[in-house]
């Protein structure tokens, strides 16, 4: 059964710029420099959440390419899950990429993060990679992941901070894959400061919420609640071992974590 569905909604940004030539760049690029950071958000997400051990529904927004997914759905095949992006082209990618990867589907939906079109508490875990500091009110976009989601739920939002030189020429520079330079660059145009986004976090007043910054989730090797997760099943020691380019070592360090609990 396929449950690829597309709901048609206006966002505040066109999608109609976003090709599919454009959509499957971003798609080639994204797998070559963002392999390991997409493991671990899922296992971590998974672990976490509490789906790697029991169904639930799941949310990614600002899918692009559908990666992060495939790797949840992997870890949790019980669970439902449904994308959002505002862009038709990459859903269409997302949902070919889950089929081909997993074997199964989700519900795509066209849609605006900082306006979900989905009912209150409807979500076990929200998820997004590399989105947050596109959209026009990220503050809003947080809480609309709130809003959706259910009590004991997660909120795992991934994203890449602003780098001073010489760091950032150097990240551009040496930036893997076929236009990765252009994309790169695109990204630390518009990232935000990691003061910026705790502010932001700040702001929302979250009563659970936390954000760090760094590779492996942001947490330090002796980290409490990494130990616990490891307790739980998570398979650290494979995770580290991945092999990683030292490009991705390096962008790790500027990688930004917000976690929020539901109460």
């Amino acid at each position: 059964m396929n449950d690829f569905e597309i709901v048609k909604k206006e966002p505040l940004w066109s999608s109609k710029s976003y090709s599919n030539d454009v959509a499957s760049l971003y798609m080639d690029f994204s797998k070559t420099a963002f392999s390991d950071s997409y493991y671990f958000q899922a296992y971590i997400a998974a672990y976490l959440s509490g789906i790697v051990k029991s169904s639930g529904n799941v949310l990614e927004v600002g899918c692009g390419p559908g990666y992060l997914t495939s790797i949840l759905s992997k870890l949790s095949s019980q669970s439902k899950f449904t994308l959002l992006d505002h862009s038709e082209p990459m859903l269409y990618l997302a949902e070919k990429n889950i089929q081909q990867l997993t074997g199964t589907s989700a519900i795509c939906t066209i849609g605006d993060a900082v306006d979900l079109p989905f009912e209150d508490n409807t979500y076990d875990l929200v998820v997004s990679q590399f989105m947050l500091r596109n959209v026009p009110n990220p503050k809003k976009a947080l809480l609309e992941a709130f809003r959706v989601l259910r009590s004991g739920g997660y909120v795992y939002f991934t994203d890449v901070i602003s780098v001073d030189e010489p760091d950032r020429s150097f990240l551009i520079r040496t930036a893997p894959g076929k236009n990765g330079e252009h994309f790169i660059k695109a990204a630390l145009d518009s990232a935000l400061s990691a003061k910026k986004l705790e502010a932001i976090v700040s702001e929302c007043f979250f009563e659970q919420s936390q954000i760090l910054f760094g590779g492996f989730g942001g947490f330090t090797s002796s980290s409490r609640k990494l130990l616990d997760l490891v307790k739980d099943g998570l398979p650290l020691r494979n995770l580290v071992s991945r092999e990683s380019s030292e490009w991705s070592k390096n962008i790790a360090k500027y990688w930004a974590h917000i976690y929020i609990k539901k109460p």
